[in-house]
């Protein structure tokens, strides 16, 4: 092509891409979508409180020889799914128990409360569970989160991505050297499958899988890059659930978006979380429970759980002798779903923009879970794709690593 590459130098901040919801100040932009849905200071206290639960004397290597770890299980290889809910949203939990059940999942709802209800460090309704199961590991949604159809096999990916990176990240953390400050681009082609045992299908060192996000960005020399040593990273091609770049959307495309912008269409990024925006959806292990849960109460300062969890996965706060791995994927496999009817119910905070959307939506998800909830119903299979090719806007860069 004529044009020239973009440029990390020449990406900046910008406002949302929503025209109703256009601000000409990026710092407010960030601060009104930081927190996806009041949800999310709730998030920061299951956070904390599912880090009790691990440093409070119980048993630190649960048993998982009853457990099945496959990713294709009722939990998607993780001993517990839980949904963050607020009481009222009755027709979130609804929807969602339905989906669960047509696809499969077991889901465990913990009730929510507005934000300016809970003092900090208070334990939210149902994190005693976390405290009395001593849970090895957890995946967190919000109860407006949407998915691809085919999210089981997009987790198979990830995982099959996830273990590489894993194990480049213990051969860092043994070595005695130091890291290489350039990360490598690992073809996902290349990868084989690892039969081995392991303690969970997504890998043996993850502290954090960031799965749902407004944006993230891959290692570069910069601020926000300095402190993380895991910079090696996975590029897959051709993947059918990526939406075309054109269509890609995030809190601001020109600066989340930069890593994906020279590639062709297509192409998923697996790689360590820089920046990340947004929790529709995330899992924590139980090591990185204990680091997270130390590092926020001694440095990082109580905030919206996606600030809080970017601080740790970046390692700004953290004790310097342990490394955080938060692994991500660009796009990301979770969004938050914008059902048909008011605006107001997009957001448990109020809304007065009397809006009215004609049909349900989200970013970056083509086959929508929730759109295509009537095909699942009848066992259907002609599932609606959200975002179809465009032939006239083909990004056909040719990708160098």
């Amino acid at each position: 092509m004529s044009e020239h590459k973009p440029k990390l130098s020449d990406m900046q901040p910008m406002e949302y891409l929503d025209d109703e919801e256009k601000s000409t100040s990026p710092m407010h932009t960030l601060r009104r979508y930081a927190m996806p849905t009041a949800l999310s200071l709730v998030a920061i206290i299951a956070f904390i409180a599912a880090y009790i639960s691990f440093v409070a004397g119980v048993s630190a290597a649960p048993s998982t020889s009853t457990t099945d770890l496959s990713i294709n299980n009722r939990t998607l290889g993780f001993q517990k799914i839980f949904v963050l809910n607020m009481e009222t949203r009755v027709d979130q939990k609804d929807i969602l128990t339905v989906l669960a059940s047509v696809m499969d999942l077991d889901l465990h709802f913990w009730a929510a409360s507005m934000p300016d209800s809970i003092p900090d460090k208070a334990l939210p309704d149902g994190a005693e569970n976390i405290v009395e199961n001593n849970i090895a590991s957890a995946l967190i949604l919000e109860s407006d989160a949407d998915w691809d159809v085919r999210l089981r096999d997009q987790l198979h990916d990830f995982a099959k991505a996830s273990h590489v990176l894993n194990n480049r990240a213990i051969a860092i953390d043994q070595s005695t050297t130091k890291p290489s400050e350039v990360g490598e681009a690992i073809h996902f082609d290349t990868l084989s499958n690892d039969n081995a045992l392991h303690a969970s299908p997504y890998g043996d060192r993850w502290d954090v899988l960031w799965f749902g996000h407004l944006g993230a960005r891959m290692v570069h020399d910069d601020d926000d890059s300095k402190d993380v040593i895991y910079r090696d990273y996975v590029v897959q091609h051709n993947d059918s659930t990526v939406t075309q770049y054109s269509q890609q959307k995030s809190l601001d495309n020109s600066f989340w978006n930069f890593d994906l912008a020279s590639r062709p269409d297509h192409t998923r990024l697996y790689h360590s979380s820089i920046q990340g925006v947004g929790t529709q959806a995330y899992a924590i292990s139980l090591a990185g429970a204990r680091h997270a849960l130390y590092s926020m109460n001694i440095d990082i300062p109580i905030g919206p759980i996606d600030i809080v969890l970017r601080l740790f996965c970046q390692n700004n706060y953290n004790a310097k002798e342990y490394h955080t791995l938060c692994i991500t994927t660009s796009p990301s496999l979770f969004s938050q779903y914008k059902s048909k009817g008011s605006t107001a119910k997009d957001t448990n905070m109020g809304d007065s923009s009397g809006g009215y959307r004609t049909k349900g939506e989200d970013i970056n998800i083509r086959y929508s879970a929730r759109n295509n909830l009537p095909e699942l119903l009848n066992g259907g299979t002609n599932f609606v794709d959200q975002y179809p090719d465009l032939d006239d806007q083909v990004n056909d860069w040719t990708e160098e690593d």
